[in-house]
């Protein structure tokens, strides 16, 4: 049995157009007809049997033609490596990789709306409480005796303290969004091109 070696890209290529083949010679296929005096009674029972057989033999070599060259790539995907960034992966793994980031970015995201809305929860109630206080040393200035430095102070903190406002943050959003977006815009950087590359490189037998 003969075997003929193609690289990944030609035969990505070829996928494509075989997916495409594929589909057209199906959907322009009449693979049964209905004959009566009125309808189709011109059609020929033996050549029309013929074409259709034909057709069908040649969409099963097209599919089967695919299936080839898909089995072929993913095993060779699975066995050969490829750098992306500072780590080394197989090829299926960079793929699935791919994937992975869309997770991890639907992530980030979440993450930095989470930062972004807890701040601001937290800057709007010290906005509040300091309105307070305001307001409270407001009224203590407008009376005839002049307010101790002191007794303002002591209003202030004891505003503060029955009013606090803490964030819980048990995962440390600024390190973990930082991190996560670093190993994000590394792999976004180098995985196509560290694949196109290998693809270009790597050749399958079919």
């Amino acid at each position: 049995m003969t075997t003929n070696k193609m690289t990944i890209t030609r035969g990505l290529a070829e996928l494509k157009l075989l997916d495409d083949r594929i589909f057209n010679a199906i959907n322009e296929t009449k693979f049964a007809v209905c004959v009566t005096k009125k309808t189709n009674y011109n059609i020929n029972k033996n050549d029309f049997s013929s074409q259709v057989l034909a057709k069908q033999q040649s969409i099963n070599d097209l599919i089967n033609r695919r299936e080839k060259i898909k089995a072929a790539i993913m095993k060779t995907n699975v066995s050969t490596m490829v750098k992306i960034g500072s780590k080394e992966m197989s090829i299926a793994d960079a793929i699935e990789m791919k994937k992975t980031m869309q997770y991890k970015k639907s992530l980030l995201d979440t993450l930095r709306r989470q930062r972004q809305q807890v701040t601001q929860e937290c800057e709007n109630h010290k906005a509040k409480v300091k309105q307070a206080i305001d307001a409270n040393i407001t009224q203590i200035c407008s009376r005839d005796v002049k307010p101790d430095p002191a007794t303002i102070q002591d209003l202030t903190d004891m505003m503060w303290k029955n009013d606090p406002v803490e964030v819980y943050d048990p995962i440390n959003l600024d390190k973990t969004i930082e991190a996560l977006n670093t190993e994000i815009e590394e792999f976004n950087l180098n995985v196509d091109f560290a694949l196109s590359e290998i693809n270009s490189l790597t050749s399958i037998d079919i």
